[in-house]
């Protein structure tokens, strides 16, 4: 496999060699889909992260978090790995940036990462969508766009805005997300996590 690394930047400007072609050519915050995050983090700060879990399967856990001096571009990371991985591979993460009752700003840098995604990165297809979270949140609205790359890999950009109930009582703020993920991971989100 070739090596690639395309980082994204506070300004979201990409660093290329060439288009990358696999979800393991694209880096995050220096890290990318398949290390292991012990690469990054001893066992002890790693346990000290937001632990995200799911209803319906533990197969995937999340490991969340904001640490601030460590991270150039965002305010907080999520690595998803198997949970019965001791090596902690990352099977997918996410950078999030806050965006506070700023959607508009937020939904001005998401198109300005999703075009530098089309002209940089290889992707069988891409959708562009609206979510309304079945309508369980209120006013609550996330805007989506998603590149399917070989495998079942996938990218994701999104902005979401939260109803004002849910900003005052689960303290939520309006945010940019970018997210690189596998096909496992994603056949578990969509198959085993919220059965």
């Amino acid at each position: 496999m070739k090596t690639l690394l395309i980082i994204i930047f506070f300004s979201f400007n990409f660093q290329i060699l060439t288009k990358a072609e696999d979800i393991r050519d694209f880096e995050i915050e220096g890290m990318t889909v398949g290390d292991s995050l012990l690469n990054y983090y001893t066992k002890e700060q790693i346990n000290k992260f937001f632990l995200v879990e799911y209803p319906s399967s533990k197969k995937f856990i999340g490991w969340e978090t904001d640490e601030g001096t460590f991270f150039k571009e965002y305010t907080t990371m999520t690595f998803h790995v198997k949970s019965d991985d001791t090596t902690l591979k990352i099977f997918s993460m996410k950078g999030m940036l806050d965006y506070p009752n700023r959607i508009k700003d937020c939904l001005d840098k998401k198109k300005e990462i999703v075009k530098q995604i089309k002209d940089n990165v290889n992707y069988k297809k891409t959708y562009d969508y609206e979510g309304d979270f079945n309508n369980k949140m209120g006013q609550s609205k996330a805007y989506i766009t998603d590149f399917d790359l070989s495998g079942g890999d996938a990218i994701r950009v999104w902005c979401t805005t939260w109803d004002k109930e849910f900003e005052v009582s689960k303290y939520w703020i309006d945010t940019l997300n970018v997210s690189v993920g596998t096909k496992p991971f994603f056949d578990f989100l969509n198959n085993e996590a919220y059965k």
